[in-house]
């Protein structure tokens, strides 16, 4: 089925977004309980695209926090027209509001305590800061620099091998969806390890976001290996993916325990490998 009916729905979405995006500003900057709202993601980093989502987070004191967590799914009514909310419970301080006009706005509620100083407030956007709260702490946080640690290289390590083996044990039960989300999973900590050899801050282990595409953060011979290593729907097949992925993940288990000084532990690599392949 064609879907041409839509592209011209899509050419419009960053004008939607827009107008979105400035109902939201108009909404908070006349509530005197906010603290802060700034932006995360691809509109703060500048590389947004037609189909980039609003990455909202708000900021209030802690007494206030569960009044405003209480009408998370209430307020971003008065932004636009919501189609349905992706959401995890009335207690979590967190909502997805999908719009009609196929925009979602991921909000977060945060107390003034919660904003420290950290890598994920390097490249934000800040909207509204009437007291000067978001925009100090985003200052501080310009001097941080990512570096590996030998305790997130040894997690790494212990992680591919659990993943290898598990994709090993669903392919012979023949829960093939299953052994897929681990292949999906081991490639997605070749690509951790990549960002950790370079000094990128992997954020959380297998997000593809930036992964593949036009605003692909990899060199261009790694998308080319991720994409070798998309999962079949065939057991056989995903075993075999296997051992065309040991040379890269022992290469950055060698590269990433050099610089954190830690061991590579090639008994246990090699020996958890040869139980899988």
């Amino acid at each position: 089925m064609s879907l041409s009916r839509l592209d011209e729905r899509d050419e419009a979405l960053p004008r939607y977004r827009k107008k979105l995006l400035a109902a939201i500003v108009r909404d908070f900057t006349t509530d005197a309980l906010i603290r802060g709202v700034f932006i995360a993601g691809s509109l703060s980093a500048g590389d947004a695209d037609l189909y980039s989502d609003i990455d909202l987070r708000i900021v209030v004191d802690a007494e206030d926090l569960n009044d405003f967590v209480a009408y998370k799914t209430v307020r971003p009514n008065t932004w636009g027209s919501v189609l349905f909310y992706e959401d995890l419970g009335s207690a979590v301080a967190h909502t997805v509001a999908h719009f009609d006009g196929f925009i979602k706005v991921d909000c977060f509620y945060y107390c003034v305590s919660d904003l420290t100083p950290s890598l994920a407030l390097k490249n934000i956007r800040i909207l509204h800061d009437p007291l000067g709260i978001v925009g100090c702490v985003h200052r501080r946080s310009q001097s941080l620099v990512y570096q590996t640690s030998a305790d997130e290289v040894e997690r790494w390590r212990y992680k591919v091998l659990a993943y290898a083996h598990e994709v090993y044990r669903r392919c012979k039960r023949g829960e093939l969806s299953y052994a897929r989300k681990m292949v999906i999973g081991l490639t997605g900590c070749v690509m951790a390890g990549w960002h950790m050899e370079a000094g990128r801050w992997p954020d959380v282990w297998a997000d593809w976001a930036k992964a593949e595409g036009p605003r692909s953060v990899l060199a261009r011979w790694q998308q080319d290996l991720l994409h070798t290593w998309h999962p079949p729907w065939n057991g056989q097949a995903m075993l075999d993916i296997l051992p065309t992925m040991i040379p890269e993940l022992s290469r950055l288990n060698d590269r990433l325990s050099n610089l954190t000084g830690c061991d590579p532990d090639h008994r246990v690599w090699q020996q958890a490998w040869e139980m899988v392949v």
